[in-house]
């Protein structure tokens, strides 16, 4: 049982950590990008359901993937001009009203419970 504990601790921890800096990034973008102007070029084929929603963007000939909810889904279309956050060196763009804040918390919450179990199973006999 103490070796169960402390690999799914582990993952939980390490799985846990990986996205948080990848959260911090786009966070990074949020806070200090600049709004620019882009092209949506593609979007999902359903707006619908649970499954993954994204557009793509077409800034200075490059292609972006974002993530998108139901109601902006249903709000724009192909060839709609939208404001873009990038901040130059990084590979992500968001929406500027793409709230980040939720996102890191729910990051450090896992974090904490993934060495919480850690320390459980390190102290079981």
């Amino acid at each position: 049982m103490k070796k169960l504990y402390l690999f799914s601790g582990l993952a939980v921890l390490i799985i846990s950590t990986f996205i948080f800096v990848e959260n911090l990034k786009v966070n990074q973008v949020h806070e200090n990008g600049t709004v620019v102007k882009a092209k949506i070029v593609e979007m999902s084929s359903s707006c619908r359901g649970t499954k993954n929603k994204y557009i793509k963007v077409s800034y200075l000939d490059r292609l972006y993937s974002i993530r998108i909810k139901t109601p902006y889904c249903e709000s724009h279309q192909i060839g709609d001009i939208i404001d873009i956050k990038r901040l130059p060196g990084y590979e992500r763009v968001v929406l500027p009203e793409e709230p980040m804040k939720n996102d890191l918390l729910f990051n450090i919450v896992l974090i904490v419970i993934g060495a919480i179990v850690v320390l459980v199973g390190i102290r079981k006999k």
